[in-house]
């Protein structure tokens, strides 16, 4: 049989089609991992977060996140704040740009749509159980229509990070660091939950409703960046691809298998216990780091990295929880942490990639994303407000918003 230009567009098709219904398992793992990291009480709000979040930020990319990430030089067209390229504006555009087929449009659009959708469904476990509902929805709009797409456009279109030499193959600072900075400048204005820090200085440790959950939501999370980064390839129609793909895929095994082995032993070694949070926790770092550069020519490099990345983040949960930001599900430290490290390695495994522009990366798109995301949340609390009321936050928001608790069975009889 002849190999046609045709025939090769419809394998790079059904290639990245497949890698997004293999990557939609990490949008059903965080909406199971985080719930299972919080308290029953407030299970079914953040789910019901979750699910509003998947359905809203596609009908936003569509209208506005995807052709504004994507943008292209249109003659005459106004440039937008932050954008270096001239960009069209048309309400709902569901149709391919000039040149562009409707296959490569609809399995892109959906591929780019998912990258989205987990960037703003990270920041819903930072500030949940404290957090309204429709306040959140109000900044998925902000996020993924606006601050998500221009951080892409800098560094996978033709922005000026892009121009720089800035790399970044599957989504460590568009999506995790990006995210983690969110999380931050929320965190800062809503305010730790109730009885969480005494005035005496104790912590208390609030524990999570249900780790088996946890646990299957973070294995299913490692199933979806099987997608996640092997899709990032975009292609699978050469050999150079499938090289590609096969590599990243053994590398994103093996980092995770690093971060949960690092994790065991630092909990084991410093707790005198193996915590399971840690080792969730571990290896979601590893695979944010591993998504900075899956393809390497050593699967045991990854192995390395995974562990870098789990050590690093776990401290950095201890310390966040020093300076009072209540992350519950560690959110900060896991996706910030662990994109810094994979961004910051990059250079010891590609000679052509630079530790300077890398750390400029990082501060632009860091301090771009905090300033950006704080008076959004700034906003929000000033117009409709941010945080529930603390009567509701005793109740707990699955009664507050939902009228209906996940566990009733567990739930005394008021």
């Amino acid at each position: 049989m002849e190999i046609t230009p045709k025939l090769l567009a419809l394998l790079d098709t059904l290639f990245l089609l497949f890698s997004v219904a293999v990557a939609f398992c990490a949008i059903v793992g965080f909406a199971v991992y985080e719930p299972g990291l919080i308290r029953a009480k407030n299970t079914s709000a953040l789910i019901t977060k979750k699910i509003g979040v998947v359905a809203f930020s596609a009908l936003l990319f569509l209208a506005i996140g995807y052709r504004l990430m994507f943008a292209t030089d249109t003659e005459g067209a106004a440039v937008l704040p932050f954008m270096d390229q001239a960009w069209t504006w048309r309400l709902w555009v569901h149709s391919p740009a000039k040149g562009e087929t409707v296959a490569h449009f609809y399995s892109n659009f959906v591929f780019q749509w998912l990258f989205a959708a987990l960037n703003v469904m990270i920041v819903a476990g930072a500030v949940a159980e404290r957090i309204r509902l429709f306040s959140f929805l109000f900044f998925t709009f902000a996020m993924t229509g606006f601050i998500y797409p221009i951080i892409g456009h800098w560094v996978w279109n033709t922005g000026f990070l892009y121009r720089a030499g800035f790399s970044d193959f599957a989504g460590a600072s568009v999506v995790h660091l990006s995210a983690a900075c969110a999380c931050l400048s929320g965190l800062l204005l809503i305010g730790p939950r109730l009885g969480k820090y005494s005035i005496t200085g104790k912590t208390l440790s609030i524990r999570g409703a249900n780790l088996p959950l946890a646990a299957m939501g973070a294995l299913m999370i490692w199933i979806g960046f099987f997608g996640l980064n092997c899709g990032a390839q975009l292609s699978f129609s050469h050999l150079k691809d499938a090289d590609n793909v096969a590599s990243v895929f053994a590398s994103t095994l093996m980092a995770g298998s690093g971060g949960v082995l690092a994790a065991m032993l630092f909990s084991r070694i410093f707790f005198t216990r193996v915590d399971m949070t840690f080792i969730l926790n571990g290896l979601l770092s590893s695979l944010v780091a591993i998504s900075a550069n899956p393809v390497l020519t050593h699967i045991d490099e990854a192995a390395l990295l995974g562990a870098s990345a789990a050590l690093v983040s776990l401290v950095l949960i201890m310390i966040l929880d020093r300076l009072r930001l209540d992350d519950p599900v560690g959110a900060i430290a896991v996706h910030g942490g662990g994109a810094i490290v994979g961004l910051m390695s990059i250079p010891l495994f590609e000679s052509d990639a630079s530790f300077v522009t890398q750390f400029y990366g990082i501060l632009a798109i860091a301090g771009f994303t905090f300033v950006s995301t704080f008076v959004v949340w700034w906003c929000i609390k000033i117009l409709i407000g941010l945080r529930i009321s603390e009567q509701d936050e005793i109740s707990g928001l699955d009664v507050a918003d939902c009228g209906l608790e996940a566990y009733p069975e567990f739930i005394k009889t008021r």
